[in-house]
Parts: C-alpha cells; sequence; structure tokens
C-alpha cells in the first residue's frame, strides 16, 4: 500500500510539472532563431540608445565556482572565465571554423609529432606581464602538473612537452599525431593565465585576482551576491564596448524571465522551455534558441551495489520515456530526441545508436535476471537551475523508475556542492548530469568522462577494450578512420548502457530587445564584451 502510495504521488507531481510547462503553440518568440549558433548584431528601434548606458547585467542559473583556468570543470563557469581570459584558438562565429586569436600563425611538423606557434606580440595580461611563449609554457606544464590536481588534465592528452623557443614562438611535441590539435586548443582548459599572477596567489588565491588577456577583467566578486567585470581599457583587439558587465546568480527559472521582462537582466541565460511562451510578445524581450553540444543524461556509478550489472544500468534505460520528457517537460523547444550518448551537433557523433525506446516488461525482466525482481531503493542527485527544467526532468524520471520497483529518492544540490559530490564519487548512485563539448568533437569528452583515467569519469568506467580505441587514436591516418574508431568506441558504450540519455539540450538566451552585440557559441560560451544598445 504505502509503495502504491508513493507512486501516485509521484505521478501527481509528474503532472503537475507537464501542467505548469504549458507546452501548447511550443514556439518561442519572434525574435528567437534556430542555428548552430547565434549573433545577435542587428540594430533595433525598440529603445532610444541616444544616451544608452554601456553597462549590462547578465544573469545565469548557477554561480562561477572558479576564476582558475585549470580548476573550471563546467561550462556555466567557463562562459564567464573566458571574458577574462582567452585561448590560442576559438571558434569563428558561426561555430564551423577554427580561427588563431591569440597565435600569429602555426606550422605542423612533417611526421606530425609537433607544432609550432608564432604568438602575437605586444600583448599583456591585465597584471602587465607580457603575454610570450614562457607563458604559454607555464600554463600548459601547470594544467597538467599532478600537484594541480585539474580534473581537466586530459585536455592536452597526447603532449609529451612544451618549448619555449624563443620569446614569442612556442614548439609542442606530441606522442602520437593529433588531426584536430587547433581544434583541442579551443577548450577553456587551455586558456591562459599570467603566471606572474599564478605564482602570487598560488592556487588557493588566483580565482580571487585572476588576470588574463581578455577584454573584461575581474573588478570584485561576492560570493552569493555578484561578480563585476569591467572593461579591459588595454585590450590588444577589437575595443570591447561593454564597460561593466554585473553578473549574477539567479537559479528560480521564473525569476529569471521576470528579470528580462522588467529590465533587471539585460542578459538571461537558460530559460525554462516551459516559461517561453510567457515572453511572447513582448516587444522589450528577444528570445534567442540555439542548437548547442550538450546531452543530459542520467549518470551511473559503477561501483555502487545494484549500477555495476550492465542488466541493471539496461534497464534504467528502457525504463525512461525520452520522449515524454522533451514534449511534455521541455515542450519541444528545450531539447532534441538523442541517438546516443553524444549530442547529434557534435563532429563525429554516431548518429545512428539505438536510443533504448521505452520497454517496461524488458525493463522488469532485466531486473529479475540481474537478481533484483522487486527492485531496490537508490538515491537518485539533481541541481536545480543548471540545466533547462533539471529538478523536473529527475522527478520525471523518479516516476518512471518506480514503474519497474526502483525507488530512487531524490536530492537537490547547489551547483557547486554537486561538483564536490560527483569527484568524490563513492558519494554517488544516481545523479543527472549534462556533458558538453568544448571543442565540438567527440574525442575531449571520452578522454574526460569515458577514459577509465579521465579526470571527469564521475562513473568508474572501465572498459579496457574503449580504453585502446581512445589511447590509438593518433595511429589514424586520416579523420576518417580517426571517424571509425571513434563510432567503435561510441557503440561500446552504447551497448553496455553506460549512460541514460535523456535529450541534447538547446540554448534558450532571452535578451533586453534593446541589446546587441551578443554572440552565442554552440560549445556554450559567449562574446559579451562587445554588448550595446
Amino acid at each position: 500500500m504505502m509503495k502504491k502510495k508513493w507512486i501516485a504521488l509521484t505521478l501527481a507531481c509528474l503532472m503537475s510539472v507537464t501542467a505548469l510547462s504549458g507546452c501548447g503553440g511550443g514556439s518561442s518568440s519572434s525574435g528567437s532563431t534556430e542555428t548552430t549558433a547565434f549573433s545577435n548584431t542587428g540594430e533595433t528601434t525598440a529603445t532610444d540608445t541616444s544616451s544608452a548606458s554601456a553597462e549590462f547585467t547578465f544573469v545565469m542559473g548557477t554561480e562561477p565556482t572558479t576564476m582558475d583556468v585549470h580548476m573550471c570543470t563546467d561550462a556555466a563557469t567557463s562562459r564567464i572565465l573566458l571574458q577574462v581570459h582567452e585561448t590560442l584558438y576559438k571558434w569563428d562565429e558561426t561555430s564551423e571554423n577554427v580561427i588563431p586569436w591569440l597565435v600569429e600563425s602555426s606550422e605542423e611538423a612533417e611526421d606530425g609529432l609537433s607544432w609550432t606557434f608564432k604568438l602575437k606580440e605586444g600583448i599583456k595580461f591585465h597584471d602587465g606581464t607580457n603575454f610570450n611563449a614562457e607563458a604559454v609554457k607555464y600554463n600548459f606544464d601547470r594544467l597538467v602538473a599532478p600537484e594541480t590536481g585539474s580534473s581537466k588534465a586530459s585536455a592536452l592528452s597526447g603532449v609529451e612537452s612544451v618549448e619555449a623557443v624563443d620569446e614569442y614562438t612556442v614548439k609542442i611535441n606530441l606522442s602520437g599525431r593529433n588531426l584536430i590539435f587547433e581544434q583541442t586548443l579551443t577548450n577553456y582548459s587551455t586558456a591562459i593565465m599570467s603566471p606572474t599572477a599564478c605564482e602570487t596567489y598560488g592556487l588557493d588565491g588566483y580565482t580571487n585576482h585572476p588576470s588574463g588577456t581578455g577584454p573584461l577583467k575581474m573588478e570584485s566578486w561576492e560570493p552569493g551576491v555578484q561578480m563585476t567585470l569591467v572593461k579591459n581599457e588595454d585590450y590588444w583587439g577589437e575595443e570591447p564596448t561593454t564597460e561593466k558587465l554585473i553578473v549574477k546568480a539567479v537559479s528560480e527559472d521564473s525569476s529569471r524571465v521576470m528579470m528580462a521582462k522588467t529590465g533587471d537582466a539585460d542578459i538571461s541565460w537558460g530559460i525554462s522551455p516551459a516559461l517561453v511562451s510567457s515572453l511572447e510578445g513582448d516587444e522589450n524581450v528577444v528570445v534567442n534558441t540555439a542548437t548547442g553540444y550538450r546531452t543530459i543524461y542520467i549518470a551511473m556509478n559503477q561501483s555502487y551495489g545494484p549500477l555495476a550489472d550492465s542488466r541493471v544500468r539496461a534497464a534504467i534505460c528502457y525504463a525512461i520515456n525520452k520522449g515524454e520528457i522533451v514534449n511534455n517537460i521541455l515542450c519541444g523547444v528545450g531539447g532534441t530526441y538523442p541517438s546516443g550518448y553524444e549530442s547529434s551537433a557534435v563532429a563525429n557523433s554516431a548518429k545512428d545508436l539505438d536510443p533504448y525506446e521505452q520497454d517496461l516488461e524488458k525493463a522488469r525482466e532485466l531486473l529479475t535476471e540481474a537478481g533484483y525482481p522487486d527492485g531496490f531503493n537508490i538515491k537518485l542527485n539533481t541541481p536545480e537551475g543548471r540545466y533547462a527544467m533539471d529538478r523536473q526532468t529527475a522527478e520525471a524520471v523518479q516516476y518512471m523508475l518506480a514503474q519497474i520497483g526502483i525507488n530512487a529518492e531524490i536530492e537537490v544540490l547547489e551547483w557547486g556542492t554537486y561538483q564536490s559530490v560527483m569527484s568524490e564519487k563513492k558519494e554517488t548512485q544516481l545523479f543527472l548530469l549534462g556533458k558538453g563539448s568544448s571543442t565540438g568533437d567527440v574525442e575531449f569528452d571520452f578522454l574526460m568522462h569515458v577514459l577509465s583515467t579521465g579526470g571527469q569519469n564521475y562513473y568508474c568506467i572501465n572498459n579496457t577494450e574503449v580504453d585502446d580505441i581512445l589511447n590509438n587514436l593518433s595511429s589514424a591516418a586520416t579523420q576518417e578512420e580517426r571517424g571509425e574508431m571513434l563510432y567503435e568506441a561510441q557503440k561500446i558504450v552504447n551497448d553496455e548502457y553506460d549512460f541514460a540519455t535523456l535529450y541534447y539540450e538547446n540554448q534558450i538566451v532571452a535578451t533586453r530587445a534593446d541589446v546587441s552585440g551578443l554572440v552565442i557559441y554552440s560549445n556554450e560560451t559567449a562574446d559579451l564584451a562587445w554588448l550595446t544598445r
């Protein structure tokens, strides 16, 4: 009787989520766009801008966790961190082409085992330190040094050594050919910090005294309140138009929407799909929808009892109705239906893998085979405000798992705490997570999340066959051969039911109609330094 009552209560919760989502219409406002990247650079006549302020307020669901490049592990934090720091390479505004940024020119050795980069000259960090080859070497050495303890050290997987040839020439030696090495250097983990600041403030203090080469610099940060970035008056590139950027974390979806409507926020990042319709018809707000690389999934810690059995993991995959989540919770706006663990927008994603259609009878049979005919109890962690409708999605999964006898107790955690808990591994069982791609390619994600030694392998996956593929990607002579190897790795992961993929998340951002200059990239970063009214 108790179990039936629990399921009924959960079903009622799910139904309330569906009703709340108000999916009728399912379209965003007339200012929205469905593209791989969004660039709001057009003019608007909605507001008289003759005396417009160059101060902007940016709100998102979670607060940045660090300003130390090597300690950053999430896209939301990197979005702010990259206003202050810059990478050697960057994506263009279409998110289709990689362009040199802090690099003037590059040359790959004939054997593919080294790259030589000529750096741009005359660039200074915010603290006055010169940007040069020694600075690049210092940063790359710091990222992979064991004493740094960065979970993103895999970003430089395959790098044997870094040499400062002369003041503005750096040579990077590889253990094997990397066919996407320039693309790899767009990753936020390879952004360059001032060596002087790193040494002065150390691992514990740099985050409060960041110094990059970016168009904005940090003026102040009051955790839990706001961060203030200001224009870098000595920026080496195009002069920033943003004089001041105030960054705030607002976890409640409805509050971010209201701030967009009232003008308390110039840019509201991460609009709930359920609330898009509430912005329709508001001439003061533009809703921008852009595709992204992010995959939302239920992660399963294989070091935890039942989850070590692939049949249990398979049962969880078959218990979930992804269509209901996409259509009823995300209103068909916030995400697209999955075909595998990797978002289909990411290069070399395997688009034809089995997406595990819901099959409750099969799920129950698998549990019985695994020795759990009556199911079991488990903990399901979820953040709130980090992803679109994240808590509501977790509640829907909770109900779906209950239908096969798995009683999941939901625990909602603040994002900073959530990341700490994941890194402990033993503290998690099931947890809702989103995985983006800072480089736009499958390889980087698998090196981080699936390789047994990956810095963000929170799931205790240890598959020697997958490890062998990933460790031998440098042997691929062509992009086609490399793609075949990556496909095989994805197929193995899919067949082992390592992840219960839910959907591929779209980026939904609301801006005031008089704000232009915003560029949204597919890897969830943005240009915020060239905003105008």
